[in-house]
């Protein structure tokens, strides 16, 4: 049993752990067996896809933004963040 799992650590390697699971989790609800290492990659490769489509559409600003507005929830987006951390601006004199 110690080799087959040393063979799977070796096969998913190159998968991030959030890939990982999202494709275990698809797998476990859509079989009713243990897949094969095979079947798994392909669960592997459409979750990351699936996550790389997911971090794009993220990074990208929302399409109906002008370049001002985007501007504009970036700060916005910053002072949320610092205000969490505990920064305060100076007041303005």
């Amino acid at each position: 049993m110690l080799s087959l799992a040393e063979d799977w650590a070796e096969d998913f390697a190159a998968f991030p752990m959030p890939v990982m699971e999202q494709a275990v989790k698809v797998c476990r609800r859509s079989q009713d067996f243990f897949p094969t290492t095979h079947q798994m990659l392909d669960y592997c490769a459409r979750a990351r896809g699936e996550l790389d489509r997911y971090q794009q559409r993220r990074a990208l600003p929302a399409p109906d933004m002008t370049e001002a507005a985007n501007l504009e929830r970036g700060k916005r987006h910053c002072t949320a963040i610092l205000a969490r951390l505990g920064y305060r601006p100076a007041e303005a004199v």
